[in-house]
């Protein structure tokens, strides 16, 4: 009995062990780390919190930022408190539902028409429900505006678009219009033996390669994503990653241009009543 008992008790502990290694390697807080910019203040919600809330102190990987406001009938309105902490809980969400993989949701795998229709579409979708007569719905546009910025955020992660210039500036088209890679799939972006880095003068916009199957592949001549198993490569996801701060930079500025879009769009713009709805006040 005594051994069935150390044989159940072994068996027990290695199914444990096992179930914490696959939620580690596999669960979407394992994985999250290699997809996104991380979901802290260094990354995603800060990055939310500061193109909301603005930002006055520069530093390498922050910009000076106003404060997104609207003065409508002179009165000044801002986002309130729990406003922006649903903003930031549905940008953090995006890395952690079950269709977290889907690569147009970070620009990955060179999805710029599916990344860039998915911004247009919710963009769209969030004036619809603060303009809405009957049914207006902050809430809802609320989680889709956090999952946009997250998805925007990840453009100059994932993207080489801070390497192709020395200017700090983002891409305008992030919102207004659909856009897909300037080069067919088969353009090669990485030597093709190396997926690790970028072909020297590369001058065409490209963005890493990740699946779960194969996290430190990429097809031939493209460029991996790069993550916790393998780390080189495109991604500029966390501090002392080439281009963090200049990728982060652009983030928090293209994060308030995108909202900024939605408060001065037809409908949107001197009404008071939508301004209100969005901001949760």
């Amino acid at each position: 009995m005594k051994k069935i008992h150390a044989a159940l008790r072994f068996l027990v502990l290695y199914a444990a062990l096992g179930f914490l290694v696959l939620s580690v390697v596999v669960s979407p807080l394992g994985i999250q780390s290699a997809l996104a910019f991380n979901p802290d203040e260094e990354g995603h919600l800060g990055i939310t919190s500061e193109a909301i809330r603005g930002n006055s102190v520069v530093s390498p990987s922050k910009p000076i930022v106003s404060p997104l406001e609207r003065v409508v009938n002179s009165v000044k309105l801002r986002f309130s408190d729990t406003a922006l902490q649903e903003i930031r809980d549905a940008n953090r969400s995006t890395d952690f539902s079950t269709t977290f993989l889907d690569p147009e949701k970070h620009f990955d795998n060179e999805e710029f028409f599916n990344g860039t229709t998915r911004l247009v579409e919710f963009k769209n979708y969030i004036i619809g429900q603060i303009t809405n007569p009957f049914f207006p719905n902050g809430a809802n546009a609320r989680i889709a505006l956090g999952g946009a910025l997250h998805t925007i955020q990840d453009f100059y992660a994932h993207t080489n678009w801070v390497d192709l210039s020395s200017l700090p500036v983002i891409d305008s088209r992030l919102g207004r219009t659909t856009f897909d890679s300037p080069n067919p799939k088969s353009t090669p972006t990485s030597p093709t033996n190396d997926p690790s880095t970028l072909l020297p003068g590369l001058t065409q916009l490209t963005s890493g390669y990740f699946t779960v199957s194969s996290p430190c592949s990429a097809p031939p001549g493209k460029t991996r994503h790069g993550s916790f198993i393998c780390p080189t490569g495109l991604n500029k996801d966390e501090p002392g990653r080439v281009g963090y701060n200049k990728a982060r930079r652009l983030a928090v500025i293209a994060s308030q241009d995108y909202i900024n879009q939605i408060l001065d769009a037809p409908g949107v713009a001197g009404n008071a009543n939508a301004i209100r709805i969005l901001m949760g006040i």
